[in-house]
């Protein structure tokens, strides 16, 4: 990683890979929407069920190998592993981060 990526999304990936639902679910705010697999979860209930069940069903972990600064937000790239059919693959994370807490996600 070029600069030192926002410690929140440092602290999103380390809760996420630890499986740890309630501090993953933290980092987002309110209102937060995530997209991902072709569907929206918007809302501090929704996306800490989308982490749950994700984390349950696939026991992801992300090797994040770049953040960095775009647009208006901030691009990840990592190698996610786990319980699914072609584990391991590259996904790209589209972060926009407002008031220290994830606003919008996006992963493809």
């Amino acid at each position: 990683m070029k600069n030192p990526p926002p410690q929140l999304l440092l602290d999103f990936f380390a809760a996420a890979n630890a499986g740890r639902i309630n501090d993953a679910a933290a980092c987002f705010g309110p209102d937060a929407l995530v997209h991902d697999e072709n569907n929206d979860h918007q809302g501090s209930v929704a996306i800490r069920a989308w982490i749950e069940d994700t984390t349950l069903k696939y026991r992801p972990s992300v090797e994040v190998h770049e953040i960095e600064a775009a647009d208006d937000g901030f691009a990840a790239t990592g190698i996610v592993s786990g319980n699914f059919p072609g584990s391991p693959v590259p996904l790209h994370y589209s972060f926009t981060v407002r008031a220290a807490k994830i606003i919008h996600l996006t992963i493809s």
